[in-house]
């Protein structure tokens, strides 16, 4: 039992709960974190954590602690909450691992916790968590023993007494996976209430595809019979979809080799099929085995740069014994976001201005010219690699991509450290003002190349060295290559940072935002990232929550009047929406051949010797040409 953990029962009104409070063995760690649980009269559970606890709630005890944890437990949360992960931390879910960040795991650690999570909850008993258990319908949450998530409604569709629910919950055991999709299709749960085929219910609540065939069919459905290993990472009727798409022999037949095809499915599988990594090509390289599969695209996208500061014996040991790859699903959804950082990269910056400079007309450049240029921009930079392949030619590109950005826009591969620190023409305006969140972080909108620079310093450079001229570090990732969609208002980009009584600071994480359309406040998240494009600590997000919700209420007043005087000031800048996005005069032949020389070395090797002229000839940079200048659309009427 960790010695810095307490725990008791509470009651919230008539409805018993019970809370945890667990500081960290560190002698030299303040925080402490609370967790809470319970039930209500109808016995759907409800509750929060982990939450970092200000000293003034440890101070009141039990009571104290639970009145700081319903702060976070508002009916919006309580209707849409996903509660798998608090249920699982107290080991009310049969079959799931306690969570790293669990009540159990803090109480007494995590292999204790998940070696027998329903053991270890029930230790808490003579305490008074029997009282919350008692309330909890346990038939319901072995119905939901699978699903991705538990929420209200789920729960009370295969909560309670009698035929009707005996039934629903005969229909969970035999597609354990689709069990929460079984509670949230209005279709389905009027068939399983009818009595109806479940796979027939399926099949019409999915729909078909554009050629007719059935979204979820028969098959695949059939493979997921009886299957009830958890896939935290993917909706599992979309799981069934892909289960659907390979061939019998690749089919995943271990619980180890169905976790990893879920990870893989739900990031590889449903991110990158514009770069030709479709399901079935992910299959056929994997030939079933999907854990070793998984482990060797996780390592293929990981970092192998050692830690900064290792030196000497410290160096050659780390070479000797690196660390092993990180296969979570957040991890290869990371490198899948750079890969298509890198596809979008080279569609910006080289193939719209190659495609443009052929035609002598004004290019007009729309979603679907974005699309087929990133297309394009895939199939010269990856070919026919498949997921390993892809992750390691984005890794090499990577870790030049800062110098080669800078050799792009003047050749110096110190250019965006020596311009001028004010914001100023080449800035853009922030999102809204800069604050402090009530956990004490600061969080700080990025308005110019430089504020990208240093926020991501580290990723680029073979070196990783994350030291910036002003003496803090970097986050080694690549919010840098967002310039482009900073300056045109499609996305802007904040800083998390704590703020020490000097005035240095350490930056925590890097929250961004899609464009704010005009006059609204309809906050879309893009992407929240750690060091090294890490999950964000608790806090950071924690911080990120309080503001984004301010901006979402108006709290926090959105700079809609300077956004728009920015952004129209950016569009006069540049003649066209192809320069726009490859920040240089694409019409200036010197400079695109600086762009194209620049990106050589990361085509595939079939065309790293290509002149620029040869380029431009490429059938794909033709017909892209045609649909900028609407040539292409000119030629289906005609031929109509």
């Amino acid at each position: 039992m960790n010695p810095e953990a307490a725990y008791a029962p509470v009651l919230i009104g008539d409805d018993p709960a019970f809370v945890v409070l667990a500081r960290s063995p560190d002698p030299q760690a303040v925080e402490a974190f609370g967790w809470m649980i319970g039930a209500d009269s109808d016995g759907v559970p409800f509750g929060a954590g982990p939450v970092l606890l200000p000293a003034s709630a440890v101070a009141g005890g039990a009571e104290g602690i639970a009145g700081e944890l319903l702060r976070h437990v508002t009916p919006e949360h309580r209707e849409n909450a996903n509660l798998v992960p608090l249920l699982a931390g107290f080991g009310l879910v049969p079959g799931r691992d306690v969570p790293a960040d669990g009540a159990l795991a803090a109480l007494i650690g995590l292999d204790a916790a998940r070696a027998d999570p329903v053991a270890a909850g029930h230790m808490l008993d003579a305490a008074g968590f029997e009282g919350v258990r008692e309330r909890i319908d346990a038939r319901a949450l072995h119905a939901l023993r699978a699903a991705e998530r538990i929420d209200v409604s789920s729960y009370l569709f295969f909560s309670g007494d009698g035929p009707k629910a005996d039934h629903r919950r005969q229909a969970a055991d035999t597609y354990p996976l689709l069990a929460g999709a079984m509670a949230r299709l209005p279709t389905v749960k009027m068939r399983i209430d009818a009595g109806s085929s479940l796979a027939d219910a399926f099949e019409m609540a999915m729909g078909r595809r554009e050629d007719g065939r059935p979204t979820l069919p028969k098959a695949a459905l059939k493979r997921l019979q009886g299957v009830d290993w958890p896939a935290d990472d993917m909706a599992p009727e979309h799981l069934a979809e892909a289960l659907g798409t390979i061939s019998p022999q690749n089919v995943p037949r271990s619980k180890a080799d169905f976790e990893a095809f879920a990870a893989v499915a739900s990031t590889v599988g449903r991110m990158l099929p514009s770069v030709g990594l479709t399901f079935d090509v992910l299959a056929a390289d994997s030939q079933g085995k999907w854990a070793e599969f998984r482990k060797r695209t996780a390592k293929a996208a990981m970092d192998r740069r050692p830690p900064q500061g290792l030196e000497g014996e410290d160096l050659v040991r780390w070479h000797k014994n690196p660390p092993p790859p990180d296969e979570s699903a957040d991890a290869l959804r990371a490198a899948c976001i750079d890969l298509e950082d890198m596809v979008d990269t080279m569609a910006r910056t080289l193939v719209l201005p190659a495609a443009a400079t052929i035609s002598d007309q004004m290019p007009i450049v729309g979603e679907i010219q974005r699309r087929q240029a990133r297309e394009v921009a895939a199939q010269i930079l990856i070919g026919t690699k498949t997921a390993p392949g892809a992750f390691l030619a984005t890794r090499a590109w990577h870790g030049r991509a800062m110098e080669m950005l800078a050799e792009i826009r003047g050749g110096d591969p110190k250019l965006i450290e020596e311009i001028s620190r004010k914001v100023a023409d080449d800035g853009w305006a922030p999102i809204a003002n800069g604050m402090v969140a009530p956990n004490g972080l600061h969080i700080v909108p990025l308005t110019d190349p430089r504020a990208l620079a240093d926020e991501g310093r580290g990723w680029g450079n073979d070196r990783g060295d994350t030291l910036n001229p002003d003496g803090s570090h970097g986050l080694d990732h690549c919010v840098a290559t967002k310039e482009a969609s900073c300056r045109q208002g499609k996305m802007h980009v904040l800083s998390i940072r704590r703020v020490h009584p000097d005035g240095t600071f350490q930056r925590i994480s890097t929250p961004s935002i899609l464009g704010v359309p005009q006059g609204t406040t309809e906050i879309r998240d893009n992407e929240h990232r750690g060091f090294g494009n890490s999950n964000p600590s608790k806090e950071a997000d924690e911080a990120w929550k309080w503001y984004r919700n301010g901006l979402r209420t108006g709290a926090i007043p959105i700079n809609h009047e300077m956004i728009r005087e920015v952004t129209v000031r950016e569009r006069k800048r540049w003649s066209d929406d192809v320069a726009r996005g490859a920040l240089y005069d694409w019409r200036k032949e010197e400079l695109l051949e600086r762009a194209f020389a620049a990106w050589k070395p990361f085509l595939v090797k079939s065309m790293q010797q290509m002149p620029l002229a040869d380029f431009l000839a490429r059938a794909d940079i033709q017909d892209l040409s045609a649909s900028l200048t609407g040539r292409r659309l000119a030629a289906l009427h005609a031929a109509r």
